[in-house]
């Protein structure tokens, strides 16, 4: 039965060689070696995951209760042996909704642990994954070849750090018309005569004045024509 169906833990050795997988019973054997690295990936953090973190590696309970859970904010905690970090990645759900998507890291000198932390039933599975299978593909193909486990690490964090510049130059992009156009609380009726909004009796819904009751049926916003705006808000 392949390991990972079995206890969903993804043990590889990672070599000159490539990648080699292995199941978790061999892990003490595997830390015990000096022919590469072991990268262990746990996607959903079980029972049997908890049991590795606890029982093979010995990580401190705090570390492996902040991977049983969801974070609220990016974390570092060194200990003696290896160092615990908590990241985040924006992912864009519906109807705009930004989920924070969470990868744990245990770094340490022949080793990298990476947890993939609770995420929304809405997140797909493949998201929460995208990073660490864009890197593991990397060094399948031979255009990686981590020399210790903090370039494997950096590998995998320079991945997330490139998704989150992606996220945050589409976002620009869709603000900039936003900030160039004119300045906010100005609508008009349909004969375009300029008014101010204090208070207007309909405003445009992206007024700061905008009530959650309103609707645009009398008034024409000339700051944000109507093909600008959502369908839900027309």
């Amino acid at each position: 039965m392949d390991a990972r169906v079995a206890t969903g833990v993804d043990v590889r050795l990672v070599s000159d060689n490539g990648v080699e997988e292995h199941p978790v019973r061999e892990l003490g054997g595997l830390l015990a070696r000096d022919d590469g690295l072991v990268w262990v990936d746990i996607p959903n953090c079980d029972e049997e995951a908890v049991r590795v973190l606890s029982e093979i590696f010995g990580f401190h309970p705090l570390a492996i209760q902040a991977c049983i859970e969801r974070n609220a904010v990016p974390k570092v905690r060194a200990y003696r042996d290896h160092i615990f970090v908590v990241l985040h990645a924006p992912e864009v759900g519906k109807g705009g909704h930004v989920h924070y998507v969470e990868l744990d890291q245990f770094i340490g000198p022949r080793y990298l642990v990476t947890v993939h932390g609770p995420v929304n039933p809405a997140v797909p599975p493949e998201a929460a994954e995208r990073e660490t299978r864009g890197v593991l593909r990397r060094i399948e193909a031979g255009r990686l070849r981590p020399r210790s486990t903090f370039e494997l690490s950096y590998a995998i964090v320079s991945a997330l750090a490139q998704g989150q510049e992606a996220f945050v130059e589409t976002a620009t992009r869709e603000v900039w018309p936003w900030s160039s156009a004119s300045p906010p609380g100005i609508w008009a009726t349909p004969s375009n005569s300029w008014r101010s909004c204090s208070p207007p009796a309909t405003p445009c819904w992206r007024c700061p004045t905008w009530p959650p009751w309103a609707t645009r049926s009398t008034v024409e916003c000339r700051r944000w024509p109507a093909s600008s705006l959502p369908t839900a808000s027309r």
